[in-house]
């Protein structure tokens, strides 16, 4: 099997040279042929891939750009699958064979990348090496075939990338609009996924990326030619390349491992093309994948790893009660007219200590207070005075939002942002001025977790029926175990009849009461019996509780205190006090 690798390249020769040596050193002889097409350099490239042997060269007269280049190799191209390969890219002993490895796994797989030290996309891992030497001793100990380090991406890094020649000449060649360069790799990413192929990032081979160095100097004109083209891929694809790659990890890895034969559902809302749905497909084999998404071209792409509804998220909220194990928010609270119903709609949603994991912007941030101070409240595409954004947070009103909302044992974690001296004193006197810690003048987002620990609308439930079904004793029995298993206090059961509906809430106390008793559960039995007194002090079912509970435990005096006011005994009553004091 040949593999086609083209090389683009303009100037840096010594980058060229080193990445050349590198192929010739670490792929197997005959498996491979190199083309390099150069856009016009002046450095001596040309003069020197026309002097090598094994090289095809194409020398363009003038910069064609890095999409054109890379087609004018493909076209030229002997191989069974396409290498498209940075010049400042140094390959690793294995590197091919491994890829090549994952390519062939699946039919539907249609392209392949490694990892390495320096790309976005979430495709680095951490290196300490400080020489090529020690690169390539940590290369050799990295590159070991390991399907269990394969993992399916919406989108690929275009520093090194094996495509299928199938796929090719299916997808087609790169879109030559985005020239120079920038976002071909992501719009290419995106027709291969849309053809029905997947990506697969290799986590177990690493190759060394030197990392942009056609356009690292020139700073100015590269900002203006990244932004460019990324207008260019929104007006194509009908969404954002930042959808392809919003992976939210920190709130991914929140999920917990199921149980050895469990299922759990996790729903995204506004899930975009599902980057992080695919992240938890990758990570967790047990798992239901839900999402929401208003856009049906990023919904399009989610839909190939989730069942995915497309509308407004505030509109479609109506899946089963009791149904997700985990509901996952990324910057979602800040764009909802009402985040603090949807909250609970949410609630209702999840099951028994289920969880909500979001993220939201902290309007107490140090950039936005001043911006506020400075009379310069000016507004972004994106970030934490994103143009969406209707409401703003801040720590305390988090906490608030959930808390109303009934739940519980939230955890809270900080996203910040590098800050420089200047602004570490500012915020010193911000937190001075405003007595709060300076953590939240430095917040730039809050990730919760929030558990859904809603024993308590069970509790309100089972209350509002036993009064309905008049206290039926499967009723009881199942009331018991709730307060049993989950640990419910008398305050907590107390509370949920003051604040329910039920008609006649003396007779819940004493009823709830008795059945406590005759489960052992002492503690809960005189609270409920003397709420049951405060709302009656002369109710005789109440006086005749509190009187037997009382001689049970042995304070005869007061146990006759309260059964003395009892008027007209009846036997049952009459029995008691002959038996606590004879005559």
């Amino acid at each position: 099997m040949l593999s086609s690798i083209i090389i683009l390249t303009y100037n840096k020769l010594d980058y060229t040279k080193e990445c050349i040596e590198s192929i010739r050193n670490y792929t197997d002889q005959g498996t491979y042929e190199i083309i390099v097409v150069d856009n016009a350099s002046n450095d001596g490239t040309q003069e020197w891939i026309q002097s090598q042997d094994d090289i095809f060269d194409i020398c363009n007269e003038s910069n064609l750009g890095f999409p054109k280049g890379c087609n004018q190799g493909i076209d030229v191209a002997n191989g069974n699958n396409i290498v498209l390969l940075n010049n400042d890219v140094v390959v690793t002993p294995g590197w091919l064979d491994i890829l090549l490895n994952a390519l062939y796994s699946s039919e539907d797989n249609g392209a392949v990348g490694p990892v390495t030290n320096s790309a976005s996309n979430y495709q680095t891992v951490p290196v300490a090496y400080q020489s090529k030497n020690e690169m390539l001793a940590f290369a050799t100990k990295y590159n070991r075939p390991d399907n269990t380090k394969w993992e399916q991406r919406l989108r690929l890094i275009g520093f090194c990338m094996v495509i299928k020649r199938e796929v090719v000449d299916k997808v087609g060649l790169l879109d030559e609009m985005f020239s120079p360069g920038n976002y071909e790799d992501d719009d290419y990413s995106c027709r291969i996924n849309q053809s029905g192929y997947k990506l697969i990032l290799c986590k177990d081979v690493f190759i060394h990326h030197y990392g942009s160095i056609s356009f690292g100097e020139a700073n100015e004109a590269y900002t203006k030619l990244l932004e460019k083209n990324k207008c260019k891929f929104e007006e194509k694809w009908n969404f954002k390349s930042e959808d392809l790659s919003n992976i939210r990890r920190e709130l991914s890895s929140l999920i917990e491992q199921p149980k050895e034969g469990q299922i759990i559902r996790v729903l995204e809302v506004n899930c975009g093309c599902g980057g992080t749905l695919l992240e938890i497909k990758n990570k967790i084999k047990n798992v239901e994948l839900f999402g929401l998404e208003a856009n049906e071209f990023a919904a399009a792409f989610a839909c190939e790893i989730a069942e995915v509804r497309i509308a407004g998220v505030e509109e479609a909220l109506n899946y089963p009660e009791n149904y997700f194990d985990y509901i996952i928010l990324s910057n979602t609270f800040e764009k909802l007219r009402d985040p603090w119903g949807f909250l609970r709609k949410l609630k209702m949603q999840l099951k028994q200590n289920g969880k909500i994991l979001a993220s939201i912007y902290n309007v107490m941030h140090f950039s936005a207070i001043r911006s506020m101070l400075n009379g310069q409240w000016s507004y972004t595409d994106n970030g934490l005075l994103a143009h969406s954004h209707i409401r703003f947070f801040s720590l305390y009103e988090i906490d608030k939002m959930f808390t109303k909302a009934g739940f519980e044992h939230m955890e809270y974690q900080s996203i910040m942002l590098p800050i420089s001296d200047r602004d570490q004193s500012y915020i010193e006197n911000l937190s001075k001025l405003g007595n709060h810690p300076v953590e939240q003048y430095k917040t730039y987002q809050y990730v919760v977790k929030a558990l859904n620990n809603n024993e308590k609308d069970m509790l309100q439930k089972i209350i509002l029926r036993l009064e309905n079904e008049n206290y039926p004793k499967k009723l009881l029995t199942e009331f018991v175990n709730l307060i049993t298993i989950n640990n419910i206090t008398y305050v907590d059961i107390i509370n949920e009849i003051e604040n329910s509906m039920i008609i006649n809430k003396q007779t819940m106390y004493n009823t709830l009461g008795t059945a406590l008793y005759k489960a052992d559960l002492f503690e809960h039995v005189f609270p409920l019996f003397y709420a049951s007194y405060e709302l009656n002090k002369l109710n005789k079912e109440t006086l005749y509780n509190i009187g037997f509970l009382l001689y049970k435990a042995g304070d005869n005096n007061l146990s006759l205190h309260y059964l003395r006011q009892i008027e007209d005994y009846d036997p049952e009553t009459a029995e008691l006090i002959k038996l606590i004091q004879p005559c």
